[in-house]
């Protein structure tokens, strides 16, 4: 069954036999185990016989303990603006694992070696692919293997993507390429490089690869769900995994927490508020209860909605209880970043206003960062605040952007060398959860 009820799939993920409304930390038979899942956030044009199989080779990271077996796990879903919203369009996935110079094929549903992805699809997940098939007892820490992953369409059918543009700096070895069903050489069971302009297979630059992988670690093993919108999601500085140079803060962060690469997958979606989110969760849920750490970035885009803060603090607050409904253990919250007008482009801190509200003391920036480092101590959904403006604000007018150098193009987003500083930062408490979780 490839989809299950978030009430049920809940009860089957954790070992207990009993959940009461706020539920004592429990082990999670299987969880997010691999260093790079994301969401689909578009839908692309109807696919021709000439174009409707696709392929992809996406490098991956075991994070911080090793691990026994893997699943892959694929969604029908994608996320925009208004929510979560099915896919049009279902599709067949063929997958290998690469490791070691092996490449060892994944199963599905029993043994079968195509699975089906339905539309609206939450979490599909292959049969576990074992350490022993290449030899192992299990796949070590911060092991890379590559997913070697071919998906089907239907002729009409609208395939989903990540992002339909290729990273600014290339990922060595990843490569994203398609062809027509009857028409291309299959490339699964190879190791190396994809070809491209041979076999029927041509470039794309579109991106797409697993929602997450999640398996079974022989030890604790810290495994993070990023929520959020547009800073989360790495907006104003390059994309990528966060080990390329790009991706964002959080996902640089998540690359590197004392040289580990931690398991993670980011829900984070450009332009959401908490308003949206804790009306339209459930899918994203389900993947939740896989990790075991949360952080939660929502706020600016509510304010830049029109909503008050009276009606986003709740909402906020909400977010951090869908967290914890899904099985997190451990729920931070970041701050709030600036937000500006300027004069003469964010070249000088003197030449920016804050926005209302963004002021020192203001209703948001200020107060409003206060109340949620104050939540830590009084609501029992929220774990840790994680302060982010020492790496974004102007050392003395402490309500406006860096400068000089330019630290943001719009007064929103922060370029990329704060979104590195942020990421330092966020890393430093990243690595204290890790500590106390792994101990």
């Amino acid at each position: 069954m490839q989809e299950v009820l978030f009430g049920v799939l809940f009860d089957v993920l954790m070992d207990t036999t009993a959940l009461s409304a706020t539920p004592e930390p429990v082990a999670k038979l299987y969880q997010v185990v691999g260093s790079r899942g994301e969401i689909m956030t578009s839908e692309a044009s109807a696919r021709t016989a000439s174009n409707n199989v696709h392929f992809a080779r996406t490098r991956h990271y075991v994070g911080t303990a090793a691990v026994t077996e893997l699943k892959l796990v694929f969604q029908g879903y994608w996320v925009d603006t208004t929510g979560e919203k099915d896919a049009t369009s279902g599709y067949t996935i063929r997958c290998n694992v690469e490791y070691n110079g092996l490449s060892k094929r994944v199963y599905f549903d029993g043994g079968q070696r195509d699975g089906y992805v339905t539309a609206g699809a939450a979490f599909y997940a292959s049969d576990a692919l074992l350490a022993s098939e290449f030899g192992l007892e299990s796949f070590p820490a911060g092991a890379e293997v590559w997913i070697r992953a071919e998906r089907q369409y239907a002729v009409g059918g609208l395939p989903m993507f990540h992002q339909t543009t290729a990273y600014e700096t290339a990922i060595t070895g990843e490569r994203y390429v398609f062809g027509g069903a009857g028409l291309t050489t299959s490339q699964l069971d190879s190791t190396g490089l994809v070809l491209a302009g041979s076999g029927g297979w041509s470039a794309v630059t579109h991106v797409w690869l697993p929602l997450c992988i999640i398996g079974k670690p022989v030890s604790k093993m810290i495994s993070v769900g990023i929520v959020g919108a547009s800073i989360e999601n790495g907006v104003g500085g390059p994309s990528g995994d966060g080990l390329n140079g790009g991706g964002g803060y959080m996902r640089l962060a998540l690359g590197n927490v004392g040289g580990d690469k931690l398991a993670r997958i980011s829900l984070a979606k450009s332009g959401e508020t908490a308003k949206l989110f804790v009306t339209s969760n459930l899918k994203r849920a389900t993947a939740l209860a896989y990790v075991s750490h949360a952080i939660a970035g929502y706020g600016g885009n509510d304010y830049s909605t029109g909503e008050t803060w009276a009606d986003t603090l709740p909402r906020i607050r909400q977010t951090w209880a869908v967290l914890k409904q899904a099985g997190v253990e451990h729920v931070s919250q970041v701050s709030l970043s600036p937000k500006t007008n300027s004069t003469d482009g964010w070249i000088t801190a003197a030449n920016q206003t804050p926005r209302w509200g963004y002021e020192v003391g203001g209703e948001w920036f200020g107060m409003g960062n206060d109340t949620l480092e104050a939540s830590v101590a009084s609501d029992a959904n929220l774990d840790r605040f994680i302060e982010l403006a020492p790496a974004q604000v102007d050392a003395v007018v402490t309500d406006r952007w860096k400068a000089p150098p330019k630290a943001t193009d719009d007064g929103t987003h922060p370029r990329t060398e704060i979104h590195q500083s942020m990421a330092t930062l966020a890393a430093t408490h990243i690595s204290a959860l890790k500590a106390a979780y792994q101990a």
